[in-house]
């Protein structure tokens, strides 16, 4: 009865094409947030921009369900990029610089929302098919 219910859990959680579509939007919203972020905190016109931040993007996905971000210079550094070529030199003391880094906190926290509420809609999704494949098969 265990396996019936696993998969019929399966079925209802990944079988169903608009919950999935939606978890695909979600999680390319999430990436695209991502990756305006990785744009704001690389310098302009660099050598490999796009690909940091497309690759900065997927990197924040799975950490933004629980409001974490994966630091830009860690990730340059771990995907061998030329850390002080792409990434923005920002002062403490520039205005300009200010501001982009609360731009950059803006989209950390609604990549965080968006991702959170994704969370915890699969959550819901799973327990809600798992008790209704425990019903069935009582």
């Amino acid at each position: 009865a265990g396996r019936r219910v696993f998969v019929s859990v399966g079925r209802r959680v990944c079988g169903d094409a608009a919950s999935n579509t939606a978890v695909a939007a979600s999680a390319a919203c999430v990436l695209a947030i991502g990756a305006f972020e990785g744009a704001l905190l690389t310098r302009p016109g660099a050598a490999g921009r796009a690909r940091f931040c497309l690759r900065y993007g997927a990197a924040q996905v799975l950490p933004s369900v629980i409001w974490a971000t994966k630091p830009a210079e860690v990730c340059a550094r771990a995907w061998r990029s030329p850390v002080h070529r792409l990434l923005r030199d920002e002062s403490p003391n520039d205005p300009k610089a200010a501001a982009r880094a609360l731009r950059v906190l803006g989209a950390q926290t609604l990549r965080s929302i968006v991702a959170g509420f994704l969370g915890i809609a699969q959550v819901l999704r799973v327990v809600d098919a798992s008790a209704e494949a425990a019903t069935a098969y009582e």
